[in-house]
Parts: C-alpha cells; sequence; structure tokens
C-alpha cells in the first residue's frame, strides 16, 4: 500500500507543481527535465525500499512462553509483553491480532497473513478471551485517496493569498502532521530507520508555520501601506468599500511581485486605480490636473530615453506592472503618485464641474488636427497597435507631445480638455 501510494501520490505532486507554474515558465524544457530526473531518482529507489521491506517481512517472528508474547523483526526493536500486563487482545478481520498493553496503542500487531496464525491465536487465548471486532472504517483502499486530498489541501494551502484560508489549512495539516508524526513515532509496527525519517515531520510542520507568518506578514505590511499611503488612505476614507477589494489586490500583486523576481508582474490593484481614478479627474481643480499631467510628461521623458519598450509597456500594461524603478530610480515613481493624490484630494475637497464633452472634443480635434500636419515634429505614430507596421517607441513619443500640446494651452482649456482626455478612455 505504501509502495502503491507513493507512485499515485508523487506524479500527482509533480502534475500540480508543473502546471501549476505554466503561467510564469518560459517553456516545456524545464518541466520535462525536472520530471525525468525525479522519474529516474525515485524509480528505483522505490523499488529498492520495496524488495527491502518484502525481505524484511519474511523475518517476522512471533515467540509465545508461558508468561510472554515476543515480537522480533530485522530493522524492529524486539518487543516483549508480559502476560499479566495484557489489557486486551482483539482480533480484527484484515489486520490480525492486536495485543495491547494499557495503551491506545497495540503493542504488538500479528498479521493474519502469518503462518500459523490460527495456532497463534489458539495460544494467545491462555492469557485473555480474544475479542472479535468487525473492521472499522477505514480501510487501506482509502490511503491512496486521501493521500490525494492531501496534496490537494496542500496545494490549495500553498497557493492561496487568503489569510483565514491559509490558517485554516495549516491548522488542518499541522493536526494531520502531528497526528502521522505521533503514529510513526509509537508504533510498534514502523522499523527503526521510518522512525528516524518521520523527523523530516517536524520539517514540514515548521514550513507550514512558515508560509502562515507569511501570509500574516504580507497582510499586516498591505494593511500599513494603505494606511500611511497617501492616495490609498484617501480612496479607501472616500470610498470605504474599496478597502477589502484593495486589500485582496495588493496582497495578490506583493505575491506576484515576489515571484517575478524584479519582472513584470499582475497586479489586480492597478486595475482597480484605473476604474476609480477616472471619476475623480474630470472633476479637480486646474491646477491638480495640470501638475498631473506634467508629472506624466516627465516621466514619459525618461521612459523614452530607455533602448527598451518599457514605455509602451507603461502606457499599454495589458494587466501587468512593468519594472519601471530600474529606469526611472527608486523613487522616480512619486512625483506622480503624489500628483495622483493631490487630483484625488482636491476632487473631494473643492470639485468643480466636469467638462463640456462638445468644447473638450473640440480643443482635442484643434490640437490633433495641428500635431498631424506639423512636418516639423516628425513622422507620429496615430494607429492602431493591431496594424501591422506599428512603432512602439514613437507612439510613445506622440503621447508626450500631445500631453505637452495640451499643457502648452491657456490653462482654462488644457484643463478642459486634459480633464475630458485623461478621463474619457478609461470610462468609454
Amino acid at each position: 500500500m505504501v509502495l502503491w501510494t507513493s507512485l499515485t501520490v508523487i506524479p500527482a505532486s509533480l502534475a500540480i507543481g508543473v502546471f501549476a507554474g505554466r503561467s510564469r515558465a518560459s517553456g516545456w524544457g524545464p518541466s520535462i527535465f525536472a520530471i525525468a530526473l525525479m522519474i529516474v531518482i525515485l524509480v528505483p529507489t522505490l523499488y529498492r525500499n520495496y524488495r527491502k521491506q518484502v525481505a524484511r517481512w519474511q523475518t517476522f517472528r512471533i515467540a509465545i512462553s508461558h508468561d510472554t508474547v515476543t515480537r522480533s523483526q530485522e530493522g524492529h526493536k524486539e518487543v516483549t509483553v508480559s502476560a499479566s500486563s495484557i489489557s486486551r487482545i482483539v482480533k480484527v478481520p484484515g489486520r490480525g491480532l492486536l495485543i495491547y498493553a494499557g495503551r491506545s496503542q497495540p503493542e504488538i500487531s500479528i498479521p493474519d497473513t502469518l503462518d500459523g496464525f490460527e495456532s497463534c491465536c489458539a495460544l494467545m487465548q491462555q492469557f485473555r478471551p480474544i475479542e472479535a471486532r468487525p473492521r472499522g472504517l477505514f480501510r487501506p483502499a482509502f490511503t491512496i485517496p486521501i493521500a490525494l486530498l492531501f496534496v490537494a489541501v496542500y496545494s490549495a494551502f500553498l497557493r492561496s493569498t487568503d489569510l483565514p484560508l491559509v490558517a485554516l489549512l495549516g491548522v488542518l495539516i499541522l493536526a494531520v502532521t502531528a497526528l502521522g508524526f505521533w503514529r510513526i513515532r509509537s508504533s510498534p509496527e514502523i522499523d527503526e530507520r521510518t522512525k528516524r525519517i518521520a523527523w523530516l515531520f517536524l520539517f514540514l510542520m515548521l514550513q507550514v508555520g512558515v508560509r502562515v507568518w507569511s501570509v500574516w506578514n504580507v497582510n499586516h505590511q498591505v494593511e500599513h501601506s494603505i494606511r500611511h499611503d497617501h492616495l490609498l488612505s484617501l480612496l479607501v476614507k472616500a470610498r470605504p468599500d474599496l478597502r477589502e477589494r484593495l486589500m485582496k489586490a495588493l496582497v495578490a500583486a506583493t505575491w506576484n511581485k515576489a515571484e517575478s523576481r524584479n519582472g513584470s508582474y499582475v497586479s489586480p490593484a492597478a486595475a482597480i486605480l484605473g476604474d476609480v481614478l477616472p471619476q475623480y479627474l474630470p472633476l479637480c481643480p486646474d491646477d491638480a490636473i495640470r501638475r498631473y499631467a506634467t508629472e506624466t510628461v516627465n516621466l514619459l521623458e525618461k521612459l523614452e530615453a530607455d533602448p527598451s519598450e518599457i514605455c509602451y509597456d507603461w502606457l499599454k500594461p495589458r494587466g501587468l506592472v512593468v519594472p519601471m524603478r530600474r529606469v526611472v530610480g527608486e523613487h522616480g515613481l512619486d512625483a506622480l503618485y503624489e500628483a495622483m493624490a493631490g487630483v484625488v484630494e482636491s476632487a473631494l475637497e473643492s470639485p468643480q464641474a466636469a467638462p463640456n464633452r462638445s468644447d473638450a472634443e473640440a480643443l482635442n480635434r484643434r490640437i490633433m488636427d495641428r500635431l498631424r500636419n506639423d512636418a516639423s515634429l516628425g513622422p507620429l505614430e496615430f494607429r492602431s497597435p493591431e496594424v501591422p507596421g506599428f512603432d512602439k517607441k514613437r507612439y510613445c513619443r506622440t503621447v508626450e507631445i500631445v500631453f505637452r500640446s495640451f499643457l502648452d494651452m491657456p490653462e482654462k482649456e488644457s484643463s478642459l480638455v486634459l480633464r475630458y482626455a485623461l478621463s474619457t478612455p478609461v470610462t468609454k
């Protein structure tokens, strides 16, 4: 049963590990190599251990005298039970004869496959009557589905970032692991080598504890960041219903960032901000929207100067947060975030009327027509990204020029077109 359970659980664990990480994998090569290496190592090891256990079962012996019962087997400690200490003798179909000496677990188990088992039972009756007990609900055949269920629970425990769920699954895994450790260490049926290996259960329990602490710590850090981040604190104060969504989104983003190893990663929080911020852009005062546009232009300049396509990736994120700080520095985004906070704060404290759509569109068309016809600017990119030959670097430069053109207008006209242009693409 141990052999078949291992041959079932190990491939299931490998499959979960491989397919769960397909979204981040660069190809099948590393996964195939890892699986092949595990098979090369595990199959001979399992076969060798299986053969060894079969050989050890052949050494199982029961010696019954007038006042003692002794079990001996290669690889196990010899167990001797005196007749006076025997509290119960129980016969269970499928398990054999269980000899108890005051403890909850039997001191000696005599399998019913033992040669001379019935003669053994007849001899044991001299010490105490044998109780007949029906087979329990648990069957050896249940071992495989229970083991697979444990693998599924452990996989969910490792992948989840929801603190209550992680804590619940962690407690469940710790309880099962602790029970397994105790049963292995106290069972006379387990050989000494396996009992020493059981100490690895404590390492698993330590890993579970570290995982629970890590998830708690990330949640604690996210709560701290929401309280102390100017923009986020403003949003949750104005919209208390956003707190739970932001918490879950920022926790997921934190784990995704850690797994990305400083690369691009998915941030559900960016989508929330993308939905909420345009609600304040049309209402904020002129100076707030112009500051926001100015900081956007300053950031575009830095990104455009980088030889990579990070500028386009930032403008068209496709659900990903790109590694900006390697281009603009550790605090290169602070000014833009403060400008965004200023938009929200000023829109809440001193909102103005939303821009007139027809007036804003007229100003926007005027600027766009001028830019399209200004040969001194060189070629600009106004086409859709789906068009063949679309130039991402040129697109980034075009966005920067458009923003500068809006900022060069008189303040009232600039504010009008900026408040309309920055909010309309998101809300359409």
